[in-house]
């Protein structure tokens, strides 16, 4: 037993050690050689322009609301199905 778990932590430490490799070697991967000195620059930043919203989207509150309403009808019907199946069983006090 114990050397299966021991090669599974094995495996996750490779994971793990890939996994960083290959996020400290991803942005010298995108960087272009500059051709004056030959040195490894980063693209340009691309700028995005992004328009400001009018305000409150009635139809995303709207699916929201029909949402959240369709959760609580599910909750409810849940706990009615449940409690009808458990109170047979069950004695009320005073009823003892």
């Amino acid at each position: 037993m114990k050397s299966q778990t021991r090669k599974r932590r094995r495996r996750w430490r490779w994971v793990a050690v890939v996994l960083a490799a290959a996020l400290l070697f991803a942005p010298a991967a995108q960087a272009k050689p500059d051709p004056t000195t030959g040195a490894r620059l980063p693209d340009e930043p691309t700028v995005v322009v992004v328009e400001a919203g009018d305000g409150f989207d009635w139809a995303d509150a709207g699916i929201g609301a029909g949402v959240a309403a369709g959760l609580v009808l599910l909750g409810a019907a849940t706990s009615r199905i449940l409690r009808r199946h458990r109170g047979v069983a069950s004695i009320g006090p005073g009823r003892a």
